[in-house]
């Protein structure tokens, strides 16, 4: 009789811990959803543009050829930017999908650019107004990526 009232036991026990790990399991693995908050995308037209001598300003273009280590200027023209405030502009020298150097910049937009009163950025390190000069050390091709962003 002991050994049927041990066999009930155990089999009970066993099916409470089964039950038990099954309900855990099932409350971890319970799917749920989270709705954030809008996000309204507006548009960003602009272009980058190059130039080996500051003094000319009819010389910005979309492409440029020098000699190696001949210094190169980039700049940033806006012609649609649905925004205004701070923003900070990351600047990178790229050879294929490799980053040869990277500069970070803050400006301040302060009027809706558009096609008839486009702005212009050229690159800077930080807040000066220093134009950053590029430079490649080896024949090939580059190009300048600019990422902007507003600062929280």
């Amino acid at each position: 009789m002991n050994l049927l009232k041990n066999k009930v036991f155990l089999t009970l026990t066993i099916l409470t811990l089964l039950t038990l790990a099954v309900t855990t399991i099932a409350y971890a693995i319970t799917p749920f959803t989270i709705t954030g908050g809008q996000v309204t995308v507006t548009g960003v037209f602009a272009s980058i543009e190059y130039t080996n001598d500051l003094t000319q300003p009819q010389t910005w273009s979309p492409t440029l050829t020098v000699a190696t280590g001949v210094p190169f200027y980039s700049r940033i023209r806006f012609t649609k930017l649905d925004y205004i405030g701070t923003l900070v502009i990351t600047w990178k020298l790229m050879s294929g999908t490799t980053m040869l150097d990277t500069i970070d910049q803050t400006v301040i937009i302060t009027t809706v650019p558009s096609d008839v009163a486009p702005q212009y950025f050229i690159a800077c390190i930080g807040t000066t107004s220093t134009p950053y000069s590029w430079s490649a050390t080896s024949i090939g091709i580059y190009y300048i990526t600019a990422y902007g962003i507003s600062p929280p």
